[in-house]
C-alpha cells in the first residue's frame, strides 16, 4: 500500500497495493503465505499509524537537520524505528517550503538587519516566548536613544501545520533622539567597569537563586519559576544597556578621534586596531584557555587523563556558552553539553604548533599593543599624554565590559535552559509530554496548564515539531527561518548596499560583498557550516562560513582570510578578523555553496571581493 501524507500526517493520497504474499515466523525461522482476501481488500494502515509515522519521520528530520530515508517496523501497535539515511533525491517540492498563498506578518521590521545576524537558526516557541521577554529589556536600549518603545511586544504566531512565525511591532521615532543620544555621550561619564560591577553581581545572584530554587521543585513550581527567570532576564537586560552602552561607546569614539588625530585617514583603523590587542577580555581569556588545551592534548594525547582533567576545569569555567549561533536561546546545548565542539577547536588547533604556545602569542599582542601606544604619545603634545593614557585606558575597560555583560547574559540564559529541562523530565515522568526536550516546544503561557494537567501537550507539540523539521530543513538549504515562517518576505531580507557592491564589483569569477578587515591574502578554502566542522580547518587556509560566533574565535588564528555569508562591519567575524590581522569579507551570498574545499581563492579585505583562481566558481 502507497500513503502519500501531509506535514500533519494525514493522508494527500492512497493506493491500495495487491498483498498477495506475507511472511510470518514459524518457530524455527520464517515462511511465505498468501495474504487473506479480506486483507488485501483493506489498507494496512490506520489514519492513527500515518499520524504516528509522520511524527516520527518529524523527529528523525530534526535529529539529523535534514529530510531522512526511514526504515520501520509496526508490531502490537508499537512503531519502531529501524534505519534512517540522508535521501540523496530531494522532491522538487520540497525545495521552496514557504507558502505562496501565505502573507508575510511582517514588512521591514526596525533592526532586521540585527535579527539575521544575531539569530540565524530556527527558534522553538519556547525561545520566542523568551525573545518576547527579552525585548522588554531592549525597550530600555530605545528610551536611551530617545525613541518610543513599540506598542507591543514580539508575538509568536503558529502556523497551521505548526511552523512558528512572529510578529514584530517597530519602535516609534520621537523628537528626543535630536537631543537624547548628544546628550548620551557627553555626560556618559565614569569607569565602565565600576558602573558594570553591580550589574554583574545581579546577574550571578539570580543564576545562584533560580539554581537552588529549581533543585527540588515539582513541575508547576518549575513551570512558574520558568516564567519568572525569562521576565528577570528581560530586567537585567535593561540594566545591562543602561550600565554599559553608551558608557562604553563613548571612549571608544574618543580613541577613535585619537587615532585619526595621530595616523590621518588612512593609517587610524590599523593603529585603533593594535591599540586594542591584548585586551583581556572574556573571548580573549577563552581562546587561551582553548590553546592551553591543544597543548595538553600535543604533549599527552587526546585520549589522556589529563585532557579529560584540563577539559573538565575548562568546562567549570566556560561551559555555560552557547554551543552554536550568535546569542544564547533555551533551545540552544551548552559548551558542557556538547564538549566535542570543543575539542573540535582542539583538533583544528593541534595543526598549527604555533596555537600551543599561547603564552608566546599573548606577549607578542601585548609588545604590539605596547608599541602601538608609544608611537602615539610620542607623536602627541606632552601636555595632551595624559589625557591619550586615560582615554585608551576607559576604551580598553569598555571592551572588556561589554564581553563580560555578554558571559553574564550567557550564564543566565544556561540556567533558564536548566529549568526548562528540568521541568520537561518531570512532565515526561508524569506523561503529559513524550520527551523532555518537548517542554521547547510549548510557549510560556502554555507551561503552567500543561504542569497541571489543563493541557494536553502532546499532540501540540508533535505538530509543532514537525513545522519546526521544515523550517530547519529549509535552513539547511540557505534560507532564513524569518522567510521559511512567513514573519518577513524574502525582500526585506536584501542587503541592498551588498547589492549594489557586488554590482559594482562582480565579475564572472569573483564574489562580492562587504569590506570588513582591509589586507590580501590567496590560500586554498576550508568551507565550515558550523561547529561540527571546527576539525577540519587547518593552518592558512580561508574560512568560509555562514557566520561566526565565539566559539568560532580560535580559528581566526589559522585562517589567512576569512569569508561569511551574513554579516557587516561591525559583526563579530569582521571584529575578530581585525584584532588578528588578517582579511576578511562579510555579507557574500552564497558563499559556502559557491566556495568549495581546497579551491584557490583571493580574498581583498579592503574592496570586499572574493575572487576564485584558476577556474570558474560553482553557481550558487
Amino acid at each position: 500500500d502507497t500513503f502519500v501524507l501531509a506535514p500533519d500526517g494525514s493522508a494527500r493520497a492512497r493506493t491500495l497495493g495487491a498483498k498477495e504474499q506475507r511472511i510470518v515466523p514459524n518457530g524455527a525461522g520464517t515462511r511465505s503465505e498468501p495474504v487473506p482476501e479480506e486483507l488485501r481488500a483493506r489498507f494496512c494502515l490506520t489514519a492513527q499509524d500515518l499520524a504516528a509515522l509522520a511524527a516520527l519521520a518529524g523527529r528523525v528530520q530534526l535529529h539529523y537537520g535534514a529530510p531522512q530515508d526511514t526504515e520501520w517496523a509496526l508490531s502490537d501497535g508499537k512503531l519502531f524505528l529501524l534505519q534512517a539515511r540522508p535521501i540523496t533525491a530531494m522532491p522538487a517540492q520540497l525545495e521552496a517550503p514557504a507558502r505562496r498563498d501565505e502573507a508575510p506578518i511582517n514588512g521591514k521590521p526596525f533592526g532586521i538587519k540585527q535579527t539575521v545576524e544575531y539569530w540565524p537558526e530556527p527558534p522553538t516557541p519556547l525561545d520566542l516566548s523568551f525573545f518576547r521577554y527579552a525585548s522588554a529589556g531592549s525597550d530600555a536600549l530605545y528610551r536611551m536613544f530617545g525613541m518610543r518603545p513599540a506598542r507591543e511586544l514580539p508575538q509568536p504566531v503558529e502556523r497551521p501545520d505548526g511552523r512558528m512565525a512572529v510578529r514584530i511591532s517597530n519602535p516609534r521615532l520621537s523628537p528626543a533622539i535630536l537631543w537624547s543620544v548628544p546628550a548620551q555621550l557627553l555626560f556618559a561619564r565614569g569607569d565602565p567597569q565600576a558602573r558594570w560591577q553591580p550589574v554583574a553581581d545581579a546577574m550571578a545572584g539570580a543564576v545562584e537563586r533560580w539554581q537552588a530554587a529549581a533543585a527540588a521543585a515539582e513541575a508547576p513550581a518549575l513551570a512558574r519559576l520558568l516564567e519568572q527567570e525569562m521576565r528577570e532576564f528581560g530586567t537585567l537586560l535593561g540594566r545591562r544597556f543602561q550600565a554599559v552602552f553608551f558608557v562604553g561607546i563613548r571612549p571608544l569614539l574618543l580613541l577613535k578621534l585619537w587615532t585619526r588625530v595621530v595616523g590621518g585617514k588612512a593609517g587610524a583603523s590599523a593603529l585603533e586596531d593594535r591599540l586594542m590587542r591584548a585586551v583581556p577580555f572574556r573571548t580573549a581569556l577563552q581562546n587561551q584557555a582553548v590553546e592551553r588545551l591543544a597543548r595538553v592534548a600535543a604533549d599527552h594525547g587526546k585520549g589522556s587523563p589529563q585532557l579529560a582533567a584540563a577539559l573538565e576545569r575548562f568546562m567549570a569555567e566556560w561551559g555555560v556558552r552557547p554551543a552554536r549561533g550568535m546569542a544564547g536561546m533555551p533551545s540552544v546545548p551548552t559548551w558542557r553539553e556538547s564538549p566535542e565542539q570543543v575539542l573540535g577547536l582542539v583538533d583544528a588547533l593541534l595543526s598549527d604548533p604555533d596555537a600551543r604556545a599561547p603564552e608566546e602569542a599573548e606577549r607578542r599582542q601585548e609588545l604590539d599593543y605596547r608599541a602601538a601606544s608609544a608611537e602615539v604619545e610620542q607623536k602627541l603634545w606632552p601636555p595632551l599624554r595624559r589625557r591619550f593614557r586615560a582615554a585608551l585606558a576607559q576604551a580598553r575597560a569598555s571592551l572588556v565590559t561589554r564581553e563580560e555583560s555578554l558571559f553574564r547574559m550567557e550564564a543566565l540564559i544556561a540556567a533558564i535552559r536548566q529549568t526548562a529541562l528540568r521541568l520537561g523530565e518531570a512532565l515526561a515522568r508524569e506523561g503529559a509530554l513524550d520527551a523532555p526536550g518537548d517542554v521547547l516546544f510549548l510557549l510560556a503561557d502554555e507551561l503552567a496548564p500543561a504542569a497541571q494537567g489543563r493541557l494536553d501537550a502532546r499532540e501540540l507539540v508533535a505538530r509543532r515539531r514537525r513545522g519546526y523539521a521544515e523550517v530547519v530543513a529549509a535552513h539547511e538549504r540557505g534560507q532564513h527561518w524569518l522567510v521559511t515562517t512567513g514573519s518577513v518576505a524574502r525582500e526585506a531580507l536584501s542587503d541592498k548596499k551588498a547589492s549594489r557592491h557586488a554590482r559594482q564589483a562582480g565579475g564572472a569569477n569573483t564574489l562580492s560583498g562587504l569590506a570588513a578587515s582591509g589586507g590580501q591574502a590567496t590560500a586554498p578554502v576550508c568551507v565550515i557550516h558550523g561547529p561540527h566542522e571546527f576539525g577540519k580547518m587547518v593552518k592558512g587556509a580561508v574560512l568560509v562560513a555562514p557566520f561566526t560566533a565565539p566559539i568560532w574565535t580560535p580559528l581566526f588564528r589559522l585562517a589567512s582570510a576569512v569569508v561569511t555569508e551574513i554579516g557587516s562591519p561591525v559583526s563579530h567575524a569582521a571584529i575578530v578578523a581585525r584584532e588578528y590581522g588578517v582579511p576578511a569579507v562579510v555579507a557574500v551570498p552564497g558563499a559556502t555553496s559557491a566556495l568549495r574545499d581546497g579551491q584557490y581563492v583571493q580574498v581583498d579585505g579592503t574592496r570586499g571581493v572574493v575572487t576564485v583562481l584558476g577556474g570558474e566558481r560553482k553557481q550558487p
